[in-house]
Parts: structure tokens; sequence; C-alpha cells
């Protein structure tokens, strides 16, 4: 049998409309532990731009991270930035990065922001 797009456009349908619930669902997550779990560390969010990558960007933030905001929207990108930027008082980024590029351009991204923010460990 021939599979075409319009066999899984509901599948990804629902897979999208489920991503949402749980992106509104999870943006004000509490958490038992102390606040300031991630204080002065960098994190890159790939796909950070909107939906649960959003939801994460911003929970980072609220544990003290310095956020990168990624993904290949540099706009929405900036908008994200400008919440966090809002709400917390650690520097935040933004950068459009689309992680399907060449490995050339995702290791200059890295040296750019190791340049930006000082050396740190890639885990």
């Amino acid at each position: 049998s021939t599979w075409g797009f319009s066999s899984f456009l509901p599948q990804t349908k629902r897979l999208i409309s489920l991503t949402h619930q749980l992106s509104i669902r999870y943006k004000n997550i509490s958490t038992s532990y102390s606040e300031g779990l991630l204080k002065d560390k960098v994190c890159l969010i790939v796909g950070g731009s909107r939906g649960i990558g959003e939801a994460i960007c911003l929970k980072f933030a609220s544990e003290g991270a310095n956020v990168i905001v990624s993904s290949r929207d540099f706009q929405k990108c900036e908008q994200v930035k400008q919440k966090l930027l809002k709400n917390s008082n650690q520097k935040h980024f933004s950068i459009e990065l689309d992680v399907t590029s060449e490995t050339n351009l995702i290791e200059n991204t890295f040296k750019k922001i190791e340049e930006e923010l000082g050396p740190g460990s890639r885990s």
C-alpha cells in the first residue's frame, strides 16, 4: 500500500493539539524543591519559541538559568526572550538555529555562545 501525507494528517493534528495542551498545562509548573536549581547555568533550548519548548524556557529561567531561546524563527525567539526578561533578572538570548543544518553552522553557533557567555560543559 502507498503511504501518503494525508494518511498521517489526523495523527499529526492530534499530536499538535496534545502538544499545545501540554504546553499550556505545564507553563506554571510548581516544584517541591527549592528555587534556583539552575542558578547561573546556561541552557540552550532548541525549539524554544513556542509550545513545550517555550514552557521549558520559562521554567528554566524561573529556576535561575540564563536561557538561550533557539528555533528557526528568530522573531518568535525574540518574543519568548522578552517574556523571560520581564520575569527574571538573568541574561537571556535568542538565536536563529536550525539543528538540521550543517554541522559547521551548529559548531559556529556554540562558539558564538561561548564567546558571549564563556566556556561551559556541553552536557
